[in-house]
Order: structure tokens, then sequence, then C-alpha cells
């Protein structure tokens, strides 16, 4: 992250302000959005349902106001922002997403899911084993998937 890497220049600190937090959730979500939607050949306004998973990074404006923002998704787009649900909010965010699309199935849909964790403001930086923990299994990145209900897709 970079408010996190910036400290191995010489004189600057960690930066976790929540300014470094979007700009981690930025470069992470950003990237994997993009590519998730390019292998699935899909236009960010043929996107339904947006939901993104995040558990200790729940900033206002929302992670999918961002996204819906950056790539000019449509209004009436479905965004569900998810965060304090550890690492089983994946599963839950892929099953929120089928279910929202199982009520569109008549007209067809497509769900864009992000699951990732932001770092930035939660990194320990203490000498204590057992807090070290959290730094060695948690790392900047992120998954995207695009869901459909049509057999054609």
């Amino acid at each position: 992250p970079p408010g996190i890497v910036q400290c191995l220049e010489e004189g600057k600190e960690t930066d976790r302000s929540i300014l470094a937090s979007r700009k981690e959730a930025e470069a992470v979500i950003f990237d994997i959005v993009e590519s998730a939607l390019k292998k699935a050949k899909v236009h960010p306004k043929e996107v339904d349902v947006l939901v993104i998973n995040c558990s200790l990074f729940s900033p206002t404006p929302s992670l999918c106001a961002m996204v819906i923002s950056k790539f000019g998704m449509r209004q009436d787009i479905q965004s569900f922002n998810l965060s304090g649900m550890g690492c089983g909010a994946s599963l839950i965010s892929v099953g929120l997403a089928k279910d929202m699309l199982q009520r569109r199935r008549l007209q067809g849909g497509k769900a864009l899911v992000v699951s990732t964790e932001i770092i930035t403001p939660n990194l320990y930086h203490g000498n204590e084993r057992g807090f070290l923990l959290q730094n060695t299994l948690f790392r900047c990145g992120g998954a995207a998937i695009v869901l459909s209900n049509s057999w054609m897709d």
C-alpha cells in the first residue's frame, strides 16, 4: 500500500490516514474491477448489482460509490457495501449477488462482486509476535467476479 511503503524512504513515516487508505482501495479495487469486466467482456453499464466487501475500511463516500463513479456505471445499479464481517464476507457477498440476480430472473442481469481488505489504517507497527500475525496474513490485494443469471453468458 502506498501509505505504508513510503516509510521505506529515509525520513518518511507511514501514512494511516483516510486519504492513504482510499488510495490503497483505489489501487486495488480499480485494477481488479477492470480486469474482471474485461475477462467477462462486460461493459460497466451492463452491471445491475454491485457488492463490495471490506471488513476494516468502510469510508464515506462508500467503496461502491467510488467504483460506480470511476467506471461510469448506471445510476439505478443496486449497490451493497459489506463491512465488519471478517473473512466469511466473500461468501456472503456472492450469496447476496446470487439472491439479487434471482429476483431479476425474467429481466436477466449481471452482478459484480468485489472482495478486498484495506490494511493501511490497521497495520501493526509494534514488536509483539502475537500481533504481527495480521501483518503476515493480510496483504494488499483483492478479487472480483462477474456473475450472470443468463445461460448465454
